[in-house]
Parts: structure tokens; C-alpha cells; sequence
């Protein structure tokens, strides 16, 4: 009994000690995540279906035009990296740290959607990068 009243008091300091601020996450956190989101949202409307909003056909333009759009959207993560690494005073270092994985993890899905699209455009047109 003792022993839990002594675990109940440390967990009780400890998320004192902390503030309730921080028991969720950071308001800046949070809009970076959705800003992300909404980043990768907006590539794929515009990667999948042209302006009419149909599905967009395999030809070779569709395939340069996929790969021009993918290595933008490379690049437009990149410079979200840049603007963290400038500023991310208003979160914590693990959403910091989150938010980092979460780009250096969509990048490398770009890089070898890259390689997979231009494979197969090799294959079904017969161009060569």
C-alpha cells in the first residue's frame, strides 16, 4: 500500500513538474504535421488527375510531368527541413524529432516512386533518362 501511494505521488510530481502544456502536443507541432499533410495531399490530386479531375493516362508526357512533380515535391520537403532546422523553438525536441522521420521517410518513398515511374515509363515507351 505504501509503495503505491509513494508510485501514485511520484507520477502526480511528475506531471506537475511537466505542466499541463506539455501532457499534448505543441500548437506549432501540430500545424507543421497538418502542413505536411496537406503538402502530400495536394501532390497526389495533382500528380493522379489532371485539371478536370480525371485520372490521369500512362504517356510519356504524364511520366515526365510525374517525375518533374516528384522531384518539386522532393524539393518542397527539403525546404521544410531547412525551415525547422531555423526554427523549431515552439515545440519539443521529440515533435522535432518526429517531424524530421516523418520528411526524411516521404522522401525516400518520392525517391523510389521516382525510380519505380521512369522504370516503367522505360518499359511501356522506350525512353531512356
Amino acid at each position: 500500500m505504501r509503495s503505491r501511494i509513494i508510485c501514485i505521488t511520484v507520477v502526480l510530481s511528475i506531471f506537475m513538474s511537466c505542466g499541463i502544456d506539455n501532457l499534448g502536443e505543441s500548437k506549432c507541432f501540430s500545424e507543421a504535421k497538418k502542413g505536411l499533410d496537406d503538402l502530400d495531399e495536394k501532390y497526389k490530386n495533382v500528380i493522379y488527375f489532371d485539371e478536370e479531375g480525371n485520372f490521369r493516362e500512362k504517356s510519356y508526357e504524364n511520366c515526365v510531368f510525374a517525375r518533374t512533380m516528384t522531384t518539386g515535391q522532393i524539393n518542397l520537403l527539403e525546404d521544410n527541413e531547412e525551415e525547422l532546422a531555423v526554427d523549431s523553438s515552439c515545440m519539443s525536441e521529440a515533435e522535432y524529432l518526429d517531424l524530421l522521420a516523418r520528411i526524411d521517410k516521404r522522401k525516400r518513398e518520392l525517391e523510389q516512386d521516382i525510380e519505380d515511374v521512369w522504370n516503367g515509363c522505360e518499359s511501356a515507351f522506350g525512353v531512356d533518362d
